[in-house]
């Protein structure tokens, strides 16, 4: 017979979870992702995409797979079983899982693998995110690692990590199949991530060690310049880290003048010839990055005339070369119908310099300084283009105050808290349990019928 607990804790649990489907929109099965929306660039989407392939992991309804969310343990579990193949059961009895519970076989699996156990409690927690350090133990486990406390005091965060799992984590980093973090932590209370456990799993698996990723300051590429004679151009270093250091080198300061200034380099022209400007950014713990262009001078626009009244001809009265002018304007157009890919700011400044070119090219005398101002202009805009960061998509029940049970007159009754933004809800019963609602002050009551 089912006591009055066990029936209100289901009530709540499958009350919390009905609600939650309702107010996301979101299918409470999730299907088999052929590909995730959200891992292009994600620097596990490798190997998410491998494990999507060979189905041991799945991707939302949405086409998501959520890489940087927790995963839980009863999760965490199908992950292991798929990848070790692990299919003999035993039988199990721990206080938070019962017989109907989706995951009942998968922490069966894992009991009689020897990799996952329950607390002192008698629960297993199934449904608790896994942490570092929990994992930590689970691989160390899966292959068989002699216990390593030395490898595990190297982290400046020794001192928090217990002596449970001390010995686990210095074992799977000793081994590499898990490291620490840049600052010198492992911290080992921290949850790990859906592609972090995809990601140490997959190396533990295939025996293969987890190599750390290479850090490096990058910069990007920089255009080939053109300046006259006695003429200037400033080019814009866009570094990564920003407040990388930043240094160049001239092949020849005869022909053109190098001069940094923060982020930018002013080009002088001296004399006609070409020179090769190298960039190179650094900053500690990271690798060096360079890059290097090429700077062609030009001879500067000159005016002649002939003695006394004779006629005279001057730069003024031909037509401006306008060649990489109309080269500027036609990979600018080439944005245009991509407006809203870009931020307002960068876009708007963009926009007003390839009007301006546009005007200049449509008219048939005008001075080269002007042609050479407005495409540099174009250009400089062009490439000081931004695109927005993704926000992260809000979250309407992280608000959710609290969920309070108990029983009046012989009848159970749950009361949930919800933020504003919640303007409907979906009851869902259990077990024949019918289930009816009041709003009080914008809470839900629910009472069994």
């Amino acid at each position: 017979m089912i006591s009055k607990t066990q029936t209100s804790k289901k009530l709540v649990a499958w009350l919390v979870l009905s609600v939650m489907i309702f107010a996301l929109g979101m299918p409470a099965q999730v299907a088999q992702a052929q590909s995730a929306s959200d891992i292009s660039g994600h620097w596990a989407s490798e190997q998410i995409n491998k494990w999507i392939d060979k189905g041991y992991v799945k991707g939302y309804e949405d086409g998501s797979f959520k890489p940087n969310n927790p995963i839980t343990r009863a999760e965490f579990s199908v992950l292991v079983n798929k990848s070790f193949n692990f299919n003999e059961t035993t039988t199990i009895s721990f206080k938070d899982v019962s017989a109907n519970d989706w995951f009942y076989g998968e922490m069966a699996k894992a009991k009689a693998a020897g990799y996952m156990g329950g607390y002192e409690d008698g629960t297993i927690r199934p449904n608790a995110p896994i942490t570092r350090q929990e994992a930590a133990t689970v691989v160390a486990k899966l292959r068989a690692l002699e216990a390593n406390t030395a490898a595990a005091n190297k982290f400046t965060d020794a001192a928090m990590i217990p002596d449970w799992s001390k010995g686990f984590i210095g074992a799977v980093v000793e081994a590499k199949f898990m490291r620490g973090y840049e600052d010198g932590s492992f911290m080992p209370t921290k949850n790990i991530t859906r592609a972090e456990a995809v990601v140490v799993l997959n190396s533990v698996a295939e025996g293969k060690k987890e190599e750390p990723k290479e850090e490096k300051v990058t910069i990007k590429d920089i255009d080939d310049q053109k300046v006259k004679v006695d003429k200037t151009e400033d080019v814009t270093v866009k570094v990564d880290p920003k407040d990388a250091k930043i240094e160049i080198k001239n092949s020849d300061d005869k022909v053109v003048k190098a001069t940094l200034k923060d982020d930018k380099i002013e080009l002088k022209g001296l004399k006609e010839g070409s020179a090769k400007i190298t960039v190179t950014a650094t900053k500690d713990g990271l690798k060096d990055a360079e890059v290097t262009f090429k700077v062609e001078v030009e001879k500067a626009s000159t005016s002649s005339s002939s003695g006394g009244g004779g006629g005279s001809s001057s730069s003024s009265n031909r037509p401006a070369d306008k060649t990489e002018l109309v080269k500027a304007i036609n990979a600018a157009e080439v944005l245009v119908p991509h407006k809203a890919e870009y931020t307002v700011e960068t876009w708007t400044k963009f926009e007003a310099a390839l009007t301006d070119a546009r005007a200049i090219n449509d008219i048939p005398r005008t001075t080269q300084s002007r042609v050479d101002e407005v495409t540099k202009a174009l250009n400089d805009a062009r490439v000081g283009l931004e695109k927005p960061t993704d926000p992260e998509k809000p979250d309407p029940l992280k608000d959710a105050v609290s969920t309070k049970e108990g029983v009046i007159a012989g009848t159970f009754y749950v009361k949930v808290d919800f933020p504003s933004n919640i303007k409907a809800v979906k009851l869902v019963g259990v077990d024949g349990i019918a289930l009816s609602k009041d709003m009080e002050d914008g809470k839900f009551v629910t009472v069994p019928g």
